[in-house]
């Protein structure tokens, strides 16, 4: 008996092809899919729903295979596919059909689709090319044709950030932006949708914006896994890294199998390729799969990659001298001081400034000058404003607070780097934390040793948001567990519900040169008023 655990379409380039697939996920004996595979055969003829050859991987660690059939119609022959599984929700033939007849391209616009252009359908118009370069396809005119420059941004940490630091840097210069993130849709920095628009329906928003010249698409693990890409090239691939997180997930199992999923985007990549120097994970996983140039970036002006990439003249960034600087054609410059960007905190958070050498180097390969990119990493300011949720500081009293969406191990490690120089001689850190039920045992113990080795007081704040599958009353003993084995006193450990008892305990018993810290990952606009309200009024 076959076993589907996933029936989906990717409707643009993906971990498994550079084309749209129909995929399924399943477990059963190879001689039981062989026989299934010959019913989706014969039921793709009966439908006429075009396809390659079907492609059988096999994962041996999560016991299952995975199928793709390269399609120009997914939709459809994912349709079909449940069908031929027996799912629940599975479609009548009727909706099959339907679906087929709206997926399909209409014959006279066939020989675009061979030019290899965008061609896209929004009700009932074809449409070729994207934001404010889109014709309408019926009235094509390949003469007047320009591509939308498309900058997409993906990795385990830092990805919002650089990428909002690069759309505010764009628009500092006078382009015109549409930009997702995990907070929305914007274009202009204005928003058009709330919410995690971070997959294929917030880049086709932008993508189908008749007012953006620029768009600037923050591309995450689950839109990738859900949809693909809504894209088949960019200009500019930004990836900032990848760690253990999410996993396993849909098919993925190792940091590697997730480092090749995101780089969906470097393989789209035509113009250049960002990557972090300092992930080992990048240079050996990600760097073989660019066909574009590579443009590195690091902290350390000794690594290998970036003194190689001087030797060949090559454009790199780094950071020397507490300066960020640009290094092309056999010159260097600085960009601008530590000191003057107001992402770093006065250089205790070297994540971001990790962040501002990844962005800049995306505007660089762009096109914008020194003095542009010196000017929009000056003006990007980590406040509610324009980074919304991501090391936001408040003052009272002497007292420290911070925001910030720290939800794996490496990022509340460098949170936690970046809290402790803030700290007065003495004083303490507290934190609010809660632990999210999708993460492993093991992922969700090693969370809490990290805050443990560095938090004096831990408010775990219960929400069943976060069970995320777990039972009731099981995720908070393990990570007090965890907390308690790793030295933190258990009389430091408080546990509470609702958001103001926990920002209460919080602040309450707070001190001057005290450093507190709210992670923050849903209703993130009601929490930052709290916090503003507690920074007004003392």
């Amino acid at each position: 008996m076959l076993e589907f655990r996933d029936i989906r379409a990717l409707e643009g380039p993906n971990g498994y092809d550079h084309a749209p697939v129909a995929l399924v996920r399943l477990v059963g004996e190879t001689v039981e899919i062989d026989a299934w595979l010959k019913q989706v055969a014969l039921a793709c003829a009966n439908y006429g729903i075009a396809h390659t050859e079907p492609v059988l991987q096999q994962h041996p660690s999560l016991g299952e295979y995975a199928i793709t059939w390269r399609t120009a119609t997914p939709e459809s022959l994912a349709l079909l596919l449940e069908q031929l599984a027996g799912t629940d929700a599975a479609a009548s033939s009727a909706e099959i059909q339907a679906m087929l007849e709206q997926e399909q391209i209409p014959n006279p616009l066939h020989d675009l689709a061979k030019q290899h252009l965008p061609l896209w359908r929004e009700a009932e118009a074809w449409w070729v090319g994207y934001g404010r370069y889109r014709q309408n396809a019926a009235q094509f005119d390949l003469s007047t044709y320009q591509t939308l420059p498309i900058i997409a941004i993906s990795g385990t940490n830092g990805k919002t950030t650089t990428t909002r630091l690069i759309d505010f840097s764009l628009r500092t210069a006078g382009y015109q932006t549409g930009r997702t993130d995990t907070d929305g849709v914007w274009i202009n920095n204005q928003a058009i949708e709330q919410g995690d628009w971070t997959g294929f329906g917030g880049a086709q928003r932008v993508l189908s914006h008749p007012a953006v010249e620029v768009a600037v698409l923050e591309t995450a693990r689950g839109g990738l896994l859900r949809r693909g890409l809504a894209f088949n090239h960019c200009e500019i691939a930004v990836l900032t890294n990848v760690a253990d997180d999410h996993l396993p997930d849909r098919g993925l199992a190792t940091v590697a199998e997730m480092a090749h999923f995101k780089a969906t985007i470097v393989r789209a990549a035509q113009k250049a390729v960002i990557l972090n120097a300092d992930d080992p994970v990048l240079v050996e996983v990600v760097a073989p799969q660019a066909t574009a140039p590579i443009i590195w970036f690091s902290l350390q002006a000794t690594n290998p990659l970036i003194v190689q990439a001087q030797q060949n003249q090559q454009a790199c960034l780094y950071l020397d001298a507490n300066q960020l600087i640009l290094a092309s054609a056999g010159q260097t410059q600085a960009l601008i001081a530590v000191a003057e960007l107001p992402l770093s905190f006065g250089g205790v958070a070297q994540h971001n400034i990790a962040n501002a050498l990844a962005a800049a180097a995306a505007l660089f390969a762009f096109g914008l000058s020194a003095g542009q990119i010196a000017l929009g990493l000056a003006g990007f300011q980590p406040n509610a404003e324009h980074n919304p949720g991501r090391l936001n500081q408040f003052q009272r009293d002497g007292i420290t607070l911070l925001i910030d969406y720290a939800h794996n191990s490496d990022g509340l490690r460098v949170l936690l780097a970046s809290a402790a120089p803030l700290r007065a001689a003495n004083r303490h850190i507290a934190m609010v934390f809660s632990g999210t039920g999708d993460r492993t045992d093991q992922q969700i113990q090693e969370q809490m040793t990290i805050i443990a080795q560095h938090v004096d007081r831990l408010i775990l704040k219960r929400d069943p948001w976060f069970l995320r599958g777990r039972e009731p009353g099981v995720l908070e003993p393990l990570m007090i567990a965890a907390a308690t084995a790793a030295g933190l006193d258990p009389a430091a450990i408080a546990e509470l519900e609702g958001d103001e008892a926990a920002f209460n305990e919080l602040t309450q018993p707070a001190k001057a040169g005290d450093v507190l810290i709210w992670i923050v990952y849903k209703d993130r606009a009601s929490k930052i008023a709290i916090a503003q309200a507690w920074e007004r009024n003392p």
